[in-house]
């Protein structure tokens, strides 16, 4: 559930057994939700809780596609939406922002 005085207004769910590295690109991929948002608290990605998946198995997940990808998503997203979403202007700033599981960039991922 969104915080309190939260506006969300992309929540995307992956239910049980779903959570995969394709669902995870999808979200960052070109036309994928970061394209239509302007600030990570606008959106939130939920897993179905499974034994495998507490948050900080799918925080790595999350790390790897980010890592995979991080050029990609500068590439698609721009420098603007880099900055409004994850507060970094370059990629090298990404990549160290992204190597911490417990950076606030990875606060959009929630479990229930």
């Amino acid at each position: 559930m969104p915080d309190e005085g939260r506006m969300v207004t992309r929540r995307d769910s992956c239910g049980s057994g779903a959570t995969s590295m394709q669902r995870i690109e999808q979200v960052i991929g070109q036309k994928g939700a970061f394209s239509r948002i302007n600030n990570l608290d606008e959106y939130e990605w939920v897993a179905t809780a499974l034994k495998n998946d507490d948050i900080n198995h799918l925080k790595q997940l999350w790390k790897k596609a980010f890592i995979d990808n991080a050029q990609e998503m500068f590439n698609n997203l721009g420098q603007t939406k880099m900055q409004q979403l994850f507060g970094v202007d370059n990629l090298t700033d990404f990549l160290d922002e992204i190597d911490d599981i417990s950076s606030p960039i990875y606060n959009f991922i929630k479990v229930e």
